[in-house]
């Protein structure tokens, strides 16, 4: 069946949107992203570089024992 004039919902933000704090960051916060195996690790990192990139930030990341931390520098 074709419908007409149904409006479209607003976006709600994806699956990471939801599981990363990254785009909530100002310049100088800083997150921690608790994950334990090295593979969540590297998923968080990535996760992070992507959303600067797409941004054009700047960021410094540390894996730590208890996660990983990401700093907003610009």
């Amino acid at each position: 069946m074709i419908e007409r004039n149904v409006p479209i919902p607003t976006a709600k933000g994806g699956r990471g949107a939801q599981r990363y704090l990254f785009r909530a960051l100002t310049v100088g916060d800083s997150v921690l992203h608790p994950c334990t195996t090295t593979e969540d690790k590297t998923k968080a990192l990535k996760a992070a570089y992507r959303c600067a990139q797409y941004h054009n930030w700047t960021i410094v990341s540390r894996r730590l024992s208890e996660g990983v931390r990401i700093w907003r520098m610009k």
